[in-house]
Formats: structure tokens, C-alpha cells, sequence
């Protein structure tokens, strides 16, 4: 199955869902701040990094600029997704092992689309994410791009819930057939306790014309 679909396949139903949801994205900022959005799940098995990595594509081939910020610290794969490197890369950042220009990554093969990947796991990720320099980091991404993608780690993990006080808006990713309703009220009620709440849900494993991709809802704030 292609991953990166919205590049290898761009006239698919699959990469279509994509595009619509950018366009919604874009849409939507006529009305609201809609810069910085938090990419979480409700399980954990609803493939999140798949949905960040694809949206950026499309977004980046409407001519927007886009950075994809790698902050799942238990499951780090944006940058091997995307043919990248993991490492340096934000708590590379964040530690002072590198700056932040060094440490972002042109994507190859998709103009306008950067990337700063998870860099080493450290043993306090909340603590770290949850940091001023972390705010810093995303104050200064906000300021470069016209989308920030944070890949957050799914919901309960504390860290989602650091990440959501940096995202205007937060995208939850449910897998159809497989999260539960349990599961998906749980992850908006965490979010609300943050005072955060998802503007839209992802669906994805939908079948359409035979295929696996995503779909979604929206509720905006």
C-alpha cells in the first residue's frame, strides 16, 4: 500500500480526501487563527503520521509553505516516513545541540515542505515539551510558515495535551471499524480539560472505490 499517497498517486480518491480537508484548513482561517494544528489520535493505531505526512503534501502543493514538526517522542517515524531524518531535529532543538535553521529539513521531492524531525528521545518528554524553549521554537515556526504540523502522540499521553496549548486548532485521527466511541469521548474530554477540542475528526480506513483512506468531519470552534 502507498503511504505517500498524495505524492505517488495525486489524482486518487484517496489523495482527493486529502486535498479537501486542506482546503478546508485553508478555508477555515478566513474566520480564526489557523496556523499551528496538533495531529493526535484517540488509540494510537489510526495512522496519525500517515494523515500528517499526506496532508502537508497537499498543502505544500497549493502553494503553501508547510513545516511538519516531529513531536511523537514514543513512536518517532515522520522523518523515515518521509525519506528523511529523525535525527537532529526538535528536542535536538530544544537540548542546544543544534540551532533551529540547521536542524529543518528541506523534504525532497515536494517543494514548499520542510521538516523538523523527532531527534533523540529524552527521558523527560513532557518536562522538555512543556519547556519555554519549546514555545519558543513553535513561536518562531509560526512566524516562517504559513502551517505548522506538530505529529503529536496519541491521546491519553500527557504529552498530546502539552502539545495542544501550542495548536490553534487540533485534528483527531480515529480509525474506522477499530476506535470506539468510548475511546474518542475520552480524547475530547481530555482535550477539554486542556480547554483545547478537535475542530476536525479524521476517519480514516474508509473504503471508497475499493480503496483504504481517509475521510472527515469538522467542528469548528
Amino acid at each position: 500500500r502507498v503511504k505517500l499517497i498524495a505524492r505517488e498517486d495525486p489524482l486518487s480518491p484517496i489523495t482527493e480526501s486529502y486535498r479537501s480537508l486542506g482546503a478546508w484548513i485553508q478555508y477555515a482561517r478566513h474566520d480564526a487563527p489557523l496556523k499551528t494544528i496538533l495531529v493526535t489520535s484517540a488509540v494510537g493505531t489510526e495512522e496519525k503520521t500517515s494523515t500528517v505526512a499526506n496532508l502537508a503534501i497537499v498543502l505544500a502543493n497549493a502553494g503553501e509553505r508547510v513545516v511538519v514538526v516531529g513531536c511523537d517522542l514514543l513512536r518517532p517515524h515522520i522523518g523515515t516516513f518521509l525519506g528523511q531524518s529523525d535525527d537532529p531535529g526538535f528536542t535536538s532543538v530544544l537540548l542546544g545541540e543544534k540551532d533551529l535553521k540547521s536542524a529543518v529539513q528541506h523534504v525532497t521531492k515536494t517543494p514548499g515542505m520542510a521538516l523538523l524531525g523527532t531527534g533523540p528521545i529524552p527521558p523527560n518528554p513532557a518536562e522538555m515539551l512543556g519547556s519555554a524553549k519549546a514555545a519558543e521554537v513553535f513561536g518562531v515556526l509560526s512566524g516562517e510558515y504559513d502551517v505548522v504540523l506538530i505529529d503529536g502522540p496519541p491521546l491519553p499521553v500527557a504529552d498530546a495535551l502539552v502539545l495542544a496549548s501550542y495548536a490553534d486548532a487540533v485534528l483527531l485521527v480515529v480509525a474506522a471499524g477499530e476506535t470506539k466511541k468510548g475511546q474518542v469521548k475520552r480524547a475530547t474530554e481530555l482535550l477539554g480539560q486542556v480547554n483545547a477540542r478537535p475542530v476536525g475528526i479524521v476517519l480514516s480506513g474508509v473504503v471508497r472505490r475499493s480503496k483504504r483512506g481517509p475521510n472527515y468531519t469538522h467542528d469548528r470552534q
